[in-house]
């Protein structure tokens, strides 16, 4: 493993503790850790979903079949796990107000269904939908209306798990969440399935329809609203390649989430292009510069509940116990930093989302390394998973297993306008390569010492939730839980095959 990090420190971090990884082979053409050979593969992964990277979709088939290829195709012994969730399908989508058909639409999955037929009622507006508010507005039998402000700190999506258990409570019999996102995109909100169907359908939209609404339920006006879906357990996959390193039995695991909401060029793309740039990379050295091995982890049910992570953890417990570090690719790693004017136009920079931030567990040996590492990455704060980590990863720290991780958020965070013109090429060389060198880093430390200096960030873990959901609120219900089943890699092969055919007659998949 060779660091070729831009910065001197992390050079000089690696010279010190891991001196061997500094030699190499030479630099495979063309480099797999470049901004252009990044940029395809984000496209790529766009195109796989043009629409959605809905878990257990064909576009999340598409991407989990594209991506373990690719790893095969660079060297990687390649191997697909099957598990089952509770899936929520969504049928039809409509929402009427004031007489007037809204299409900037999204359901709160898991919210409620209302079956075909609409839900019909008179409007009530309950501001941000807080208890006293909910109670003034008198919601029961009507549709609630309220507003969810964009929490910029953190580039967080809108958290609304509050207001909906208080407007479910009163008794409403709908919900119109209008959320304060860019432009007139809806904003998705990550859910937990693991807490099963709720009782108050729900539909998201974008702030500029939303206003023409909230003055309708002002009004008392009413208004038509279909959220048709289908529950029930479903299959996915998690997919992974193993590189295997001179120690056989030492792991440096890099997992990267692939479902989303959207096309997801900025939030998923960038972890999905560097994941393989990784691969690609770390497989063109020869077995002499690789002193551990490696394990590239491709996670789905990321957006409906962090599924991905603990049922890999679950299905290869070995991996994980002999794990020197597990490095998660989070979201929105290389999002350019965007900017709404007053005007409605949109400014973008040149430098990467300030959200971006680093999760490192606290760990004086790691801490130093990882640093340096990303000292090329531009300037990113850093905070304690111990405090604060909203991620996927807090299921391997709550493990005890070191971390590095890194995530964020963009303008068109989970919205429709997610696309690749949000992604920055430059940022993603950058980004590939402070990662680089904080896996060298790691796997040049002698064998142990990481989990040996790791204690603090071990007894953080072990007090932090086991199950860091992505809204919180929620009661998880073990039957709705995800479970191995090996059932379910049949069942993608054969909806692999399927979507071969459809391409094969001409007919595009779905």
């Amino acid at each position: 493993m060779r660091c070729r990090t831009a910065t001197a420190a992390a050079a000089l971090v690696l010279s010190v503790l891991a001196p061997g990884l500094l030699a190499g082979s030479a630099a495979a053409s063309p480099d797999p850790l470049s901004g252009q050979a990044l940029f395809r593969d984000v496209v790529h992964y766009v195109r796989l979903g043009p629409h959605d990277h809905l878990t257990g979709s064909r576009s999340d088939l598409r991407t989990q079949d594209w991506m373990r290829r690719e790893l095969a195709a660079a060297g990687l012994r390649t191997g697909v796990d099957g598990y089952s969730y509770f899936g929520f399908s969504v049928r039809h989508l409509a929402l009427t107000v004031a007489n007037r058909r809204y299409r900037s639409i999204a359901a709160l999955y898991y919210s409620g269904a209302t079956g075909p037929s609409p839900r019909l009622a008179e409007l009530a507006y309950a501001g941000l939908g807080t208890s006293a508010e909910v109670s003034q507005a008198d919601v029961g039998g009507r549709i609630a209306v309220i507003q969810v402000p964009y929490v910029a700190d953190g580039g967080l999506d809108p958290t609304l798990s509050s207001a909906f258990s208080n407007i479910e409570q009163a008794g409403a019999v709908g919900l119109i969440a209008v959320t304060d996102g860019p432009q007139d995109f809806p904003v998705n909100q990550d859910v937990d399935s693991r807490a099963g169907v709720q009782e108050l359908p729900t539909l998201l939209v974008g702030k500029r329809s939303g206003q023409a609404i909230i003055a309708a339920a002002k009004a008392h006006r009413h208004g038509s609203l279909l959220l048709d879906a289908a529950a029930g357990r479903r299959c996915t996959t998690n997919s992974w390649g193993v590189l295997p390193g001179l120690d056989a039995h030492r792991y440096v695991i890099v997992g990267t989430p692939t479902g989303a909401w959207t096309p997801s060029a900025s939030e998923r793309g960038p972890g999905v292009a560097i994941l393989l740039g990784l691969a690609r990379h770390y497989a063109s050295l020869p077995l002499s510069d690789r002193p551990v091995t490696l394990v590239f982890a491709v996670l789905s049910g990321h957006e409906i509940g962090y599924l991905g992570l603990p049922t890999l953890i679950a299905t290869h417990p070995d991996w994980f116990s002999h794990a020197d570090d597990y490095v998660h690719l989070g979201a929105s790693l290389a999002a350019l930093q965007q900017v709404e004017e007053p005007d409605g136009a949109v400014v973008k920079l040149a430098s990467g989302d300030w959200t971006r931030t680093l999760y490192v567990s606290e760990n004086p040996l790691l801490q130093p390394g990882v640093q340096a590492a990303f000292t090329g990455a531009g300037p990113m704060p850093s905070s304690p998973p111990g405090v604060f980590d909203p991620g996927e990863q807090g299921y391997a720290y709550h493990d005890g297993i070191p971390i590095i991780a890194e995530s964020g958020a963009s303008y068109y965070f989970h919205t429709a306008g997610d696309e690749p013109a949000g992604v920055g090429a430059v940022l993603l060389s950058q980004q590939a390569r402070a990662f680089e060198a904080a896996i060298d880093y790691v796997a040049g430390l002698p064998a142990g010492a990481l989990r040996a200096a790791n204690a603090a960030a071990a007894r953080l873990g072990a007090r932090s939730d086991p199950n860091p959901t992505p809204t919180g609120g929620a009661t998880e219900q073990p039957a709705y839980a995800p479970e191995p089943d090996a059932a379910c890699v049949s069942t993608a092969q054969a909806a692999s095959r399927s979507i071969a055919l459809s391409r094969g007659s001409g007919r595009p998949p779905s």
